[in-house]
């Protein structure tokens, strides 16, 4: 069995375009997804795009990227297509690690690795505990108290009607068998899924066994200009970024 690490990325994001792109200490976001993850307990790392220019810039940092179809309508369905271009069998795992997630711990995604073995589900989908309140960015979990996933949504669940707890926020380390993967794609995007912009609503609404479980620590998604801006601060005081920086700029 094969631990393969796939990180989406596109350019047209519409709340910051060329996202990917963006420099943070010399180095596009993208590639600090890909040489993190390498930091881990994955067998291989793979950037998976539809733009040209993504891939140049990987061929230039020795980066393995594979070129996917542009019509995919989101990351999930791109790592898809990637894994079959690998030609990865049934029972390989698939850790689908967004690439706006510059500050990715390998930790994190060892822990997920470990938990998705021990427990098998059909996919795995880490959260950490935040007081981020009224952020539609952040996607919250709300699940069982064996961790298996009711819903997720841009709003703040649950409600706080009479008392107050910290939120589940989504971490973009999503753990899925290849022959889960498909037929996750194999279902048309669904009701929820279009009305919150949140792709994994799809295998909650088709009854998938899809599951979540609690790490420890932080990270930070881009999607804003802010966002950027707080990494870029944080980037140099980062304990990981010793063991790639030097030999990439």
């Amino acid at each position: 069995m094969k631990k393969i690490g796939l990180i989406p990325c596109r350019l047209n994001s519409t709340r910051l375009p060329n996202k990917p792109l963006k420099i943070i200490e010399g180095l596009p976001m993208f590639a600090h997804v890909y040489f993190r993850s390498k930091l881990s307990n994955l067998d291989e790392v793979y950037i998976c795009t539809d733009s040209s220019e993504i891939e140049t810039i990987s061929k230039s940092l020795k980066i393995n990227c594979i070129l996917t179809n542009s019509k995919h309508q989101n990351g999930t369905e791109r790592c898809e297509e990637a894994a079959k271009k690998l030609g990865l069998e049934e029972n390989d795992l698939v850790i689908d690690i967004q690439g706006d997630e510059p500050l990715v711990n390998p930790n994190h995604i060892n822990a997920v690795i470990n938990k998705f073995l021990s427990r098998p589900c059909d996919i795995l989908v880490p959260y950490l505990c935040c007081e981020d309140f009224n952020k539609p960015n952040i996607v919250k979990i709300l699940a069982t108290v064996d961790n298996k996933i009711l819903y997720m949504s841009r709003n703040d669940i649950p409600n706080f009607f009479r008392n107050n707890e910290p939120l589940k926020k989504h971490l973009s380390i999503i753990a899925f068998r290849k022959s889960t993967l498909s037929e996750f794609c194999s279902y048309s995007p669904s009701k929820y899924e279009k009305m919150e912009g949140i792709e994994l609503l799809r295998a909650v609404e088709n009854s998938m066994n899809i599951r979540t479980m609690e790490l420890e620590g932080e990270t930070k998604a881009v999607d804003t200009y802010d966002d950027l801006i707080y990494v870029r601060t944080e980037m140099p005081y980062d304990p990981w970024i010793k063991f790639y920086l030097n030999d990439k700029k």
